[in-house]
């Protein structure tokens, strides 16, 4: 029988392949993304130079053998995160000389050149505590600027990116190992691929809507003059 394995935006998943193998819902359900850096890219097994089947970003919002000096943003009300760069204070090397910046870049370029099939799925986590990851989204790039932070009391300029996170309550992981497995960009499946994403494909953006709650104001709340319910409350 087979399992149907799934990431759906806001559900937690076991990140613990060290002492959970078996029940792992991460780094075994994606074989070859590793366990270690934010930035994950997955390669076509079969398909040379065509960049990542799939990309994984994952943000730690707890403490971690791995020190990130930067903080990502995720804002389901505006369907966007902002993702910092994988560079760091170094001597030898640039910015833009990071394995994880130069990968998110060549992806931002195709983007921007309207080569959509070109675009690898981008899937974001976050890390909220030890033996669990939460799903935020498969999402794309669209917009990057270059900025200054400070990394161990000293200035570093590193990328900061845009993600919009699509219309996709679900990412079947079926689908990204297919892309990860395929003999060309012709024999992706797509029809495992969430709407959104065929959308995209298609030139089209569709972002996550979500509707937020409006807390009225103590005159929104009270009853029109000299209606039946402003009688009630006066007697």
């Amino acid at each position: 029988m087979t399992i149907l394995r799934k990431y759906k935006i806001g559900h937690d998943y076991i990140d613990d392949i060290a002492n959970s193998k078996d029940k792992d819902q991460f780094v075994k359900w994606l074989p070859g993304i590793g366990n270690s850096k934010g930035i994950r890219c997955a390669k076509f097994h079969l398909i040379k130079d065509e960049g990542p089947a799939f990309i994984i970003l994952v943000t730690r919002e707890i403490n971690h053998k791995h020190y990130n000096p930067w903080d990502d943003i995720i804002d389901f009300g505006s369907s966007k995160i902002y993702y910092w760069g994988d560079a760091k204070h170094s001597i030898v090397k640039n910015y833009m000389d990071f394995d994880g910046n130069k990968a998110l870049m060549v992806v931002y370029e195709n983007y921007l050149d309207g080569n959509n099939f070109k675009v690898p799925p981008i899937l974001h986590f976050s890390k909220k505590k030890t033996g669990t990851i939460s799903f935020n989204g498969v999402c794309i790039i669209t917009n990057v600027e270059t900025t200054w932070f400070q990394d161990m009391q000293k200035p570093v300029k590193n990328l900061r990116f845009e993600l919009s996170i699509l219309d996709a309550e679900e990412v079947n992981v079926k689908w990204l190992l297919n892309r990860a497995n395929s003999s060309s960009k012709e024999h992706i499946d797509n029809r495992l691929a969430p709407k959104a994403w065929d959308s995209f494909l298609h030139g089209k953006i569709n972002k996550l809507t979500l509707i937020k709650k409006e807390i009225l104001n103590r005159e929104n709340q009270l009853p029109g003059n000299n209606s039946y319910e402003a009688e009630i409350l006066l007697n």
